[in-house]
């Protein structure tokens, strides 16, 4: 799951929404994107205790669970 945060929203996204998305049994990743400026959190079942977080060009955002990466240039592009 992924969110795109905004000033009104981000602190309702990394509190409350995603714990009920992780109540959720098969919800492995959980992704927070920044709007206004290069910055990405990724939360996950595995370790719930880590907060990646994700701010340089040649970042790469990894999901685990479905097999996927990106650079945060090409996210931002």
């Amino acid at each position: 799951m992924a969110e795109v945060l905004s000033p009104s929203t981000q602190r309702y996204n990394r509190g409350d929404k995603r714990l009920a998305y992780f109540s959720l049994g098969t919800l492995e990743e959980y992704i927070l994107i920044a709007q206004d400026k290069m910055y990405v959190e990724i939360y996950r079942r595995s370790d719930p205790d880590l907060i990646e977080k994700l701010d340089k060009p040649e970042s790469i955002l990894r999901l685990e669970s479905v097999d996927f990466a990106l650079t945060l240039s090409d996210l931002y592009e």
